[in-house]
């Protein structure tokens, strides 16, 4: 991808969890006139989502037993699924049977075995492409699995998985470690469709074998029980959600401090490492965010309220004093964060996790209103400026283009500038999350529901801003 300066916008991790937002100003080297350039595909056709993606998940359910000293892990995934209009061959998304493990990175180099595919109870082997076939999409990043077995399209399918992962740097802590901006999500745990349209209800049980005590934080209900000969946790989401949101870390006791407070009518739990002394000024960020997301926008969107895995930041503040540096990754009701960008994460509980986007390229939005309604871009974007930040990406891709953090909040900005003021484009966000929290759309349609509040059609111009390049 090339912005309108011509740089190389592939998308890039810069390190273990490091999500730094720089904002920067945007110049143009070169004047084109709308008629100079040719738009890009702005419109998401649902049918070729569905056929890349095949099947809608209803439930994800996965036991995992943990052996921390050993360092391995076996699981069990069961996926209930039904078949998207016109698709008759699953697919699924699992990254280690493609030896394909980003988090290799983290926990040194992982080796997954699966011992048994089981789809509506037959045995299939994962090995024989005469059973499963390993697909490299043309059009995204993502591979998958295909089973070849013909699936009526009514009625619900049941996959089955067993594989055991190893993890020779030992495993002291178990988490969900999630990259949105390389669309890297929780395939690596559990077999899913990393899609953000696609939502499910997880229920993942975590029973640890070992003689220490750990502690648990997560994503929506969590519940813990004790055995004879081991600890469990469950974590259930109670309700369906992308998979790419859902958060976990499970870490020896001994390690963490851990508690939890009623923080604006929100249970705020915030679970650190005993050497990290941002806690209280955790819990007061975490005042902040809530009263303002309330009163702007709504209850707080997440019945079980709020999960934070407080990291150990550097100097937050960047060069421009807007003190949004730092390493931070949201997910539903839930964020691992530092402390200078817990709010920014917070706000992504309703941009982002309750307000979601369809696909991934769709997801600029979400990260420009969450700069915007912080603040810390507020300039409208200039009428001149165009880009193929989202058109240059394929509905199916995985990860988004980064320069949402600044041209994008600088074309929210404009939307605000639109309607009037800042207060007229927060009412219109209050609005459409209260009528489509949880209800998947795309940046057209965000158009849609923006014409239809202020009677203003912005799609012209976002078309220019977000799907355009020179016209060869």
């Amino acid at each position: 991808m090339r912005n309108q300066k011509g740089h190389d916008m592939r998308r890039s991790w810069t390190g273990y969890l490091a999500l730094t937002v720089v904002l920067v100003g945007i110049a143009c080297d070169e004047e084109f006139d709308r008629g100079d350039l040719c738009p890009l595909d702005y419109l998401v056709d649902q049918a070729v989502l569905d056929a890349e993606f095949r099947v809608d998940i209803s439930t994800i359910a996965t036991e995992f037993n943990v052996y921390p000293e050993e360092g391995f892990v076996e699981a069990d995934a069961t996926v209930t699924f039904r078949m998207r209009p016109g698709q008759h061959r699953a697919r699924i998304h699992f990254d280690p049977a493609f030896n394909h493990n980003w988090l290799e990175g983290t926990f040194g180099e992982m080796n997954t075995t699966v011992t048994g595919t089981l789809l509506n109870g037959e045995a299939l082997d994962i090995q024989n492409p005469a059973d499963v076939s390993r697909i490299e999409s043309e059009t995204s990043l993502q591979p998958a699995l295909e089973f070849q077995r013909e699936l009526i399209a009514d009625g619900a399918h049941t996959l089955e998985l067993t594989y055991r992962i190893d993890f020779p740097l030992g495993l002291d802590v178990l988490a969900s470690w999630v990259n949105d901006i390389a669309g890297e999500g929780n395939e690596v745990w559990f077999p899913t469709i990393n899609s953000p349209q696609e939502l499910a209800r997880h229920r993942l049980t975590f029973n640890i074998h070992s003689d220490r005590e750990y502690a648990f934080i997560g994503s929506g209900l969590v519940e813990q029980s004790a055995t004879v000969d081991h600890q469990q946790f469950t974590l259930d989401t109670e309700r369906e959600i992308a998979s790419y949101t859902v958060m976990w870390v499970l870490i020896p006791r001994a390690e963490v401090q851990h508690e939890e407070r009623v923080v604006q009518g929100v249970d705020v739990r915030i679970m650190a490492f005993k050497e990290n002394p941002d806690v209280e000024e955790a819990y007061a960020a975490a005042s902040t965010a809530l009263e303002m997301l309330q009163r702007d926008l709504g209850p707080f969107p997440m019945p079980r309220g709020l999960s934070i895995f407080l990291m150990i930041s550097p100097d937050d503040t960047n060069q421009q004093g807007f003190g949004v540096g730092g390493w931070g990754m949201e997910y539903f009701g839930a964020t691992n964060s530092g402390v200078g960008v817990l709010i920014h994460e917070i706000v992504h509980m309703y941009f982002g996790c309750s307000l979601i986007a369809k696909t991934y390229r769709d997801s600029w939005w979400d990260e420009a209103a969450t700069v915007w309604y912080l603040g810390h871009v507020t300039t409208p974007i200039d009428d001149n400026y165009y880009s193929d930040m989202v058109g240059g990406q394929h509905p199916t891709d995985v990860g988004f283009n980064t320069d949402a953090y600044t041209e994008g909040a600088m074309i929210i900005a404009a939307m605000a500038e639109a309607v009037g003021s800042r207060e007229q484009l927060v009412a219109f966000f209050a609005d459409l999350h209260q009528t489509r929290a949880f209800e998947p759309f795309d940046t057209m349609e965000l158009l849609d529901y923006f014409y239809a509040f202020s009677g203003i059609d912005l799609k012209p111009d976002f078309i220019w801003w977000l799907y355009s390049e020179p016209c060869s």
